[in-house]
Order: structure tokens, then C-alpha cells, then sequence
């Protein structure tokens, strides 16, 4: 599959080339072969370069120049694994690596939708900030002692990343933290952040901040919510977006493993199959519900493999563990669903398995997006049935994807099968101590709540 070409839409009074090697607008260039081609300093390139980033992926080769120029820009793109965490990161660093040092101010304000990828942001930007020693990022949002975040905040860090409710909550509660001095506004996933209902709580933000702010906007989508938050806080910005017909070279083999109607109650047992024989490390599977991803995360634990589960049916800290724990490569596996892994930036991401096939274009994209980044090799690996079969074609042929077909032993099937029927029991006991421990907690909680009334 390959890579998407940005396309640029500015103010109808303004010129803009968007083809070939001298793309720009605002006579910047949007081609780089290196981080060193985006005139970045020199902490923030060596922190590219400690991070095994080799040369800019599109969205930074076009983003970064455009965003050091001070220009809003709203960037609409679903596709995950572009780099857009470090496209807005190390503009934003660059900036405030000239701030002045004699006043102390948050001069930047990142806001994500969830708490997750809150996390995720505020770890990038500590990893793009390391050769800076003296900048400070704070991350704010609930679930966490509110005391520490309190005094974080009265620090005067010089960014915040946080989720809108909880930062509007200090704003209001406390006198001493302000945005007064705000340099640059970032507003990560912009339709989830509305679809969450924080629209009320971003618009106070915005008015809380200077005028003269620089402001970015990322969405996976444009929807009239979306325009209209762009147009509430954004000023006269350039739009970019993915064109995903834009077909490039990519480092991605992509593979189908096709299961007939007489296989699909054995298609876990595929699963482990290929996973112990080919893909042993630094893995995503999409499992497509969470029941499913919580199921194979119990199945591969107990054959034996090093696996953990991101969805909503767990726990922010559960879910925050699950990433700490996958990034830190201290397990293979991570078993996840649409929705739990958007947004994310993994990096090392070796294989994607979508053990549920896809149901859109932008769901494969998303997916599988998760590997093969920054130049790296990587595997895309779908299972389809008989039925989605023309469905996954399709996608593939709007993708300008090339399938390779995979089989899996008929022996290694039957094999895992028959270790499978050999654990449910073992299945069957884990998800009835779970029920059962979920009950005690619910009983606890009405307890509590019961007392307090």
C-alpha cells in the first residue's frame, strides 16, 4: 500500500503549487530527505535520530515547515502510523526552545480526547524533548492524584498535555494557573473530542487563551461540528489533507489468509498457529470486539505467550499498563479493537493481524498503518471469510494494495485446535472468577454509595 500524498487547501486569495518536489505555500518547501532538510535544532534532530527516525514521513515533511511559518492549520487525516504526533511535537518544541527564559508561562496546551492518548502524546513529547534539559511537560488528566496535577500546574510547566474537562476543572478551581501567556494551542482528534461532548469546555479553553496564539487542528474527519470548531479557533488556516488515491513505494507486505466456511470455528487456532511459527514479537491483532481481544489475550497467556488487551472494557490504568507494556516490548502481543487503538503512535510495530477483516477503506488504512513506518518493514496480515471476501478486495483495490495470499499448516491448525479444546476449561474458570469479581466490586460500590446517602 502506499503512502498518502498531502493536499493543501488555502484562502481563495492566496497561490499554492501542490505537485512534484517544489510543493509550498508561504514559499516553504513540503519535500525533505532528512529532519536536517526541515531546519530543526539540533537537540530536537538528535532526538529523531535516538529515536530511529531516518527521514520525515509526508504529513512532517509537509506540517513541520508550514507550522514553524506560525500559520494555523487544520490537518484532516485518519491515517494512523503518518507521524502526526512528532509533525506537531517538534514545531512546537522548536518554539519553545526560543521562548524567554526569564518568564515563566505555559506556552503550550495540547488537548486529547482520552485519557490514553493524552499518555501517549506526553511520552513523544518527552522522548522529542530529551536533549532539552531545560524544558518541562506536564500531563493532567483524571484518574490521578488531583494534588500532584495541582502542583504540576502551579510549577509552571512549559507544556500541558490533558484532556479538556480535567484542564478546564483546574483553570476554574485554582487562581494561580493560567493561560495568559500561551504560545501555541494543539487540538489532537478534534471529531472525538467533540463527539465526547467537550465542545464546551474547548470553546472556554480557546477564549482563554491570547489572540495571537499559534493554533493546530488535527481531525480524522471533517465534519459541520469540526468546521465550525475550526472556524471558532483557528485563523485563516491552511488546510491539509491526505490524499489516500496517492500511491507510493512502502516497506508493507501485505498478506490475506483466507479461511473457508469450514475453518472459521478454528480460526483461533490460525491465529496461534501463525503466531508461533512466524510472528513472534511486536504484534497488534485486531480482534473486532473487545470480547474477542480479551478472549485471545486469555488464550495466548495460557499457551504460553507474553500478551496484554487494549479496550474500553478496561481500565484507564489498565489500558495506560497495556501500552506502557507493548512499547517497552515486555510483551508480544497486543490484542486491541478499532476504537482502542486510534490515535496511537506505536513505534516498532513489526506485524498488524486484522483477525477481523476490516469493514471500510479507512479502517484497513488505520490499521494497518500501525507498522511499516518511518521506513521499517512490516506485515499486514487479514483473515477473511468467504463472505467478506469481495468486501476486502474492494478495500484493497481503492488501497492500491497487492494481497499476497498465506496459507497456514492444515497440521499446525489441527494442533492448536486441539490445545485450544484443551484450555477452555481453564477459559471458562478465568472469565467466571472475572464475573465474579466484577460482582463483588459492583456490591462494594452500592455498599458504599448506600452508606454515604
Amino acid at each position: 500500500m502506499g503512502s498518502p500524498r498531502f493536499v493543501f487547501e488555502v484562502p481563495c486569495d492566496e497561490d499554492v503549487q501542490s505537485e512534484g518536489k517544489n510543493d509550498n505555500v508561504d514559499g516553504v518547501s513540503f519535500h525533505a530527505d532528512s529532519f536536517i532538510d526541515l531546519n530543526l535544532s539540533r537537540p530536537l534532530i538528535q532526538a529523531c535520530e535516538a529515536l530511529g527516525y531516518t527521514k520525515p514521513t509526508p504529513i512532517q515533511a509537509a506540517f513541520i515547515p508550514l507550522a514553524l511559518t506560525g500559520r494555523d492549520i487544520c490537518g484532516i487525516s485518519g491515517i494512523t502510523g503518518s507521524g502526526k504526533t512528532a509533525a506537531f511535537s517538534l514545531p512546537t518544541l522548536e518554539r519553545i526552545l526560543n521562548r524567554p527564559k526569564n518568564r515563566p508561562a505555559i506556552r503550550a496546551l495540547i488537548l486529547t480526547p482520552t485519557r490514553d492518548l493524552a499518555a501517549h502524546v506526553h511520552s513523544m513529547v518527552k522522548n522529542l524533548a530529551q536533549f532539552m534539559t531545560d524544558i518541562r511537560c506536564c500531563l493532567v488528566l483524571g484518574g490521578f492524584p488531583e494534588k500532584d496535577q495541582v502542583s504540576a500546574l502551579q510549577s509552571i510547566p512549559d507544556i500541558v498535555v490533558a484532556t479538556p474537562g480535567c484542564m478546564i476543572d483546574h483553570i476554574r478551581n485554582s487562581v494561580s494557573i493560567y493561560l495568559d501567556d500561551l504560545d501555541v494551542l494543539i487540538l489532537d482528534e478534534a471529531d472525538r473530542l467533540l463527539e465526547l461532548g467537550f465542545s464546551k469546555e474547548i470553546g472556554e479553553l480557546v477564549r482563554l487563551c491570547p489572540k495571537s496564539r499559534h493554533t493546530m487542528l488535527f481531525s480524522g474527519t471533517m465534519t459541520e461540528k469540526v468546521n465550525e470548531l475550526v472556524n471558532l479557533s483557528l485563523n485563516n488556516p491552511v488546510r491539509l489533507s491526505a490524499d489516500l488515491s496517492a500511491k507510493r513505494p512502502s516497506p508493507l507486505t501485505e498478506e490475506v489468509v483466507r479461511i473457508r466456511r469450514m475453518q472459521e470455528l478454528n480460526q483461533e487456532a490460525m491465529l496461534l498457529a501463525l503466531c508461533s511459527k512466524t510472528f513472534t514479537s511486536k504484534v497488534i491483532v485486531f480482534s473486532g470486539t473487545k470480547q474477542a481481544a480479551h478472549r485471545l489475550k486469555i488464550l495466548f497467556c495460557l499457551a504460553g505467550f507474553k500478551a496484554t488487551e487494549l479496550h474500553g472494557d478496561r481500565t484507564e490504568v489498565q489500558r495506560l499498563d497495556a501500552l506502557e507494556l507493548f512499547r517497552k516490548h515486555k510483551v508480544d502481543y497486543l490484542m486491541t479493537t478499532k476504537l482502542g487503538a486510534r490515535g496511537l503512535d506505536i513505534i516498532g510495530v513489526q506485524t498488524v493481524i486484522n483477525y477481523a477483516c476490516p469493514q471500510d477503506l479507512k479502517s484497513y488504512i488505520h490499521q494497518v498503518g500501525h507498522t511499516a513506518k518511518d521506513g521499517r518493514e512490516g506485515y499486514a496480515v487479514t483473515f477473511v471469510i468467504d463472505k467478506d471476501r469481495s468486501l476486502l478486495n474492494t478495500i484493497a483495490k481503492r488501497a492500491g494494495s497487492r494481497l499476497k495470499n498465506r496459507i497456514v499448516s492444515e497440521k499446525s491448525i489441527i494442533r492448536w485446535a486441539k490445545i485450544i479444546e484443551q484450555m477452555e476449561e481453564q477459559v471458562a474458570e478465568i472469565l467466571e472468577e472475572e464475573r465474579e469479581e466484577m460482582a463483588m466490586r459492583k456490591a462494594e460500590m452500592e455498599s458504599f454509595l448506600g452508606l454515604a446517602l
